[in-house]
């Protein structure tokens, strides 16, 4: 019996870890594109206002 109920709590506990992992990925997904992109935007603007500045 104690086997068995040790066995059970396990298997929740790691069932519950793959939930929280699913949804802690989805939210990293979500975030992730905001803070990557928007540096690499704001950098290619600065080059742009520079070469159209230098153009001109």
């Amino acid at each position: 019996m104690l086997i068995l109920t040790i066995g059970v709590i396990l298997l929740t506990l790691f069932i519950f870890f793959i939930i929280g992992l699913l949804t802690f990925t989805m939210l990293v997904n979500k975030a992730t594109p905001q803070i990557y992109y928007t540096p690499c935007d704001s950098m290619t603007m600065q080059s742009h206002k520079k070469t159209r500045g230098k153009r001109s």
